[in-house]
């Protein structure tokens, strides 16, 4: 279902504002509880019970959101 990813492209959720300065963990949970835009299918892995997020797609959900709406 997903593609074949790299170990370092996926980061723990609670650890996220170590690899980008744009929303802080708090806000990243936010985000994953509302699943605003698709964020729990489009970012999120889980391992067991950890939650992962997968870098390259979070950028992409970033960008995604800051699109103009027509």
């Amino acid at each position: 279902m997903f593609p074949t990813v790299s170990i370092n492209e996926l980061v723990p959720l609670s650890k996220i504002d170590h690899y980008q300065s744009v929303l802080t963990v708090p806000a990243v949970r936010w985000h994953r509880f509302r699943n605003t835009n698709g964020f729990n299918k489009k970012v999120c892995r889980m391992f067991g019970r950890k939650v992962l997020i997968h870098l390259p797609s979070f950028f992409s959900w970033l960008e995604e959101g800051n699109q103009p709406r027509t």
